[in-house]
């Protein structure tokens, strides 16, 4: 855990891009094609999947790499609001300080490492 709590460059990447991809989800997700009138579980997951593609300069332009990004991360974090999913997210980027994308692909980003979310009341 970081003394300062302040975020590497590759994090404040890594949180910016996060944030985009949450902020414009529904861009990302309706570019896949619904083939099944039947729920899969890569609805329910959240993935979303990047075009494939044999170029190198594709595979690693900024919108393959916010997918991949976006789907390392854990399922409870992906359904949160944007706002609580920011917080959650620059939090779990400031714990952790990665140094690289790379790093940031390596590590498993698992419950136990998350802390626990307090999720606002809602009265009616």
């Amino acid at each position: 855990m970081m003394k300062n709590k302040i975020m590497s460059l590759p994090c404040i990447y890594i949180f910016e891009t996060l944030k985009f991809v949450k902020k414009h989800y529904i861009e990302f997700y309706e570019q896949l094609e619904i083939k099944h009138s039947y729920n899969t579980r890569g609805t329910q997951n959240k993935i979303l999947t990047a075009p494939s593609t044999h170029l190198t300069q594709i595979q690693k332009n900024v919108q393959n790499q916010s997918v991949k990004i976006y789907n390392h991360l854990p399922y409870i974090i992906k359904q949160l609001p944007y706002i609580l999913f920011t917080r959650e997210v620059s939090e779990n980027l400031k714990n952790h300080c990665y140094y690289s994308i790379e790093e940031y692909f390596e590590s498993s980003l698992k419950k136990d490492n998350i802390k626990t979310l307090k999720l606002p009341e809602i009265v009616c």
